[in-house]
């Protein structure tokens, strides 16, 4: 049986924007299911976009309070294509977010990759 989705996204559509990614079908998942996945997409060139970049602990605080990141998280980035010499306009980013990582560490892991393109 299917669960009703809770989807949600924000953003101004034109220089930010983000939205909740959820599996349609979780019943061939093994085990509990407790991430979040997010897709976020910046234009680089804005004060959003550098924020993000530099600062994505803050990014998510001021403007995804959905992804619910306290100040004992810890965020992890991969930046597939970052050697590109020249500055993209877009950039995607796909963050995976898990509430606890263990009985031992309390905190949230946020765990993202990030893609620049030109749009």
């Amino acid at each position: 049986m299917e669960k009703e989705r809770n989807s949600s996204s924000g953003g101004d559509g034109e220089n930010f924007a983000w939205t909740r990614l959820e599996a349609v079908n979780t019943e061939h998942l093994i085990g509990d299911h407790t991430f979040e996945v997010f897709l976020v997409q910046t234009k680089t060139d804005t004060e959003i976009g550098h924020l993000a970049a530099n600062d994505p602990v803050s990014f998510f605080r001021e403007h995804i309070p959905e992804i619910a990141l306290d100040r004992t998280m810890s965020v992890q980035v991969l930046r597939v294509n970052a050697e590109v010499a020249f500055n993209p306009v877009r950039k995607s980013a796909v963050w995976m977010v898990y509430p606890e990582r263990s009985a031992e560490t309390s905190g949230a892991t946020a765990v993202g990759v990030e893609f620049k393109y030109e749009s």
